[in-house]
């Protein structure tokens, strides 16, 4: 039998065939797809970082850096497998936020508290004056969207609608995560990790993960994870000195309900606390800007918001404080 493979017999092949052919290596494609798709490790909602930059706000997120460079530095902990930053647009936002929220997307939103104004000539005096014409976009935001935001002041007793706004406190839960893991006060220098806790919550925390099949992967992983429990509690540690030197504060927003409890012909009105405040961070401009305060200052106003917290695992809840201290360390005038 003559089966030399001639260059008529190849064309033959290419113009009766060429459709099959075209189908194999489609179905090899789509079953290497599907395969890698499914030995891939995915990401959790902890695992996943994103950041949200709400209109009117500037940020150059590359000042910050990818992930790996956010790894490096301590900023995000090697569980965070994903990251990303939206710029939102204001033809965009509304829009992204009614999807993304209650997906439970959004771990960090970098928004002002700038309030619209303009100015109006007294009719009587002629003299010029200053009117408020609206809600800034942190009081818009929250009004609609607090369910989402962590709270971030004291524990207290504020009801907005059916919520108890304040039954928890976001840095308290940071703190009582910590403790855990240390057989000193959290706060007090340098205390002491109770390395088997550690080890034992760690083992349980990543059953199914297919980053630790051998234990030699699991005993790397272990060594990483005693370094992100101890950089966690030194970043909490600073933020809570930030707090107090006055580098950062707590936002306080009045919001306007849309309900008359009172029954005084008046919607209510709560003061509540769901955002840092950013604006006397020195060189915070550097890496964002408020363009809704041109005229006090690029950084006036500049407000974070902490989203989303009860819906990541419990470990990877607080990695927004890891971030908030290295924007503080990086852009801040530290001395």
């Amino acid at each position: 039998m003559d089966a030399k493979i001639t260059k008529k017999r190849l064309g033959h092949l290419l113009s009766y065939d060429w459709i099959k052919i075209i189908a194999i290596c489609a179905a090899v494609i789509v079953v290497w797809v599907l395969l890698f798709t499914s030995l891939a490790t995915r990401a959790t909602k902890g695992q996943t970082f994103q950041i949200y930059v709400y209109p009117g706000v500037t940020m150059q997120p590359e000042k910050l850096g990818g992930l790996s460079d956010l790894h490096k530095d301590g900023v995000l902990s090697v569980d965070v497998l994903d990251y990303n930053v939206l710029q939102m647009t204001s033809g965009s936002a509304g829009t992204q936020l009614s999807a993304f929220l209650p997906n439970k997307e959004g771990d960090v939103m970098f928004i002002n508290d700038t309030l619209p104004t303009k100015t109006v000539v007294d009719e009587e005096t002629g003299e010029e004056k200053t009117e408020i014409t609206g809600k800034s976009d942190l009081e818009k935001f929250l009004t609609s969207y607090f369910g989402y935001a962590s709270w971030l002041g004291e524990i207290g007793n504020v009801e907005v609608y059916d919520y108890n706004l304040a039954q928890e406190s976001y840095l308290d839960n940071c703190e009582k995560y910590l403790s855990q893991f240390y057989t000193d006060e959290v706060t007090s220098e340098n205390p002491n990790q109770d390395k088997e806790k550690i080890e034992s919550e760690f083992r349980k925390r990543i059953k199914g993960d297919k980053r630790y099949k051998k234990e030699s992967q699991i005993k790397k992983g272990l060594e990483e994870e005693f370094v992100r429990i101890e950089n966690l509690r030194k970043a909490y540690t600073n933020v809570l000195d930030y707090l107090e030197q006055g580098i950062i504060s707590v936002r306080t927003t009045t919001l306007e309900l849309d309900e008359d409890k009172d029954k005084d012909g008046k919607n209510d009105t709560v003061e509540v606390q769901y955002a840092y405040d950013l604006s006397k961070i020195e060189h915070i401009a550097d890496l964002m800007v408020n363009t809704k305060n041109e005229e006090s200052g690029k950084s006036d106003d500049l407000c974070m918001i902490i989203l989303n917290e009860k819906a990541q695992e419990e470990a990877l809840r607080f990695e927004q404080i890891t971030l908030l201290d290295y924007i503080v360390r990086e852009y801040g005038d530290l001395g």
